[in-house]
């Protein structure tokens, strides 16, 4: 669906574009821009899901254990991607907000939050290593 629904982005201006006899430019979103931003957001958030369910040992956990994983490692990618695409990364506190509304068995701290970001971009993010980062965010998050 993801990719269908960039195609059908594209498809709607060349429509318009089309029907109307005129190319859209930035500036004609200007009244939206704050919309766009917020929905490349959800997008990069959604789309970084996509990158985590690739990982093929993911199924194996049990669902508090994935849902753990998955919400804390999506965040850190969206996180340190945002600012690659001119979005502003959500704060940390942000994060943390979100995550209490998951039923974690695991209460996810700020420097627990900070180290995993860390280690992320020094040890995992040059080799594009998700599965290796998963991995460790397991074993640091469960079995301390």
């Amino acid at each position: 669906m993801s990719l269908a629904f960039i195609r059908s982005l594209e498809a709607i201006i060349d429509r318009l574009e089309s029907d109307f006899g005129l190319t859209l430019i930035d500036e004609d979103f200007e009244f939206a821009r704050d919309d766009f931003r917020d929905m490349l957001h959800v997008f990069l958030h959604e789309a970084c899901h996509a990158v985590f369910y690739r990982i093929p040992w993911l199924k194996e956990l049990h669902d508090q254990e994935h849902t753990l994983l998955d919400e804390v490692v999506v965040r850190i990618l969206e996180r340190d991607l945002s600012p690659e695409f001119g979005l502003a990364p959500h704060s940390i506190e942000e994060h943390l907000e979100e995550l209490r509304h998951y039923d974690l068995s695991f209460d996810v701290t700020r420097q627990t939050f900070e180290h995993l970001a860390a280690v992320w971009v020094e040890r995992y993010k040059p080799a594009r290593d998700v599965a290796g980062f998963a991995e460790y965010a397991r074993r640091y998050l469960l079995h301390r």
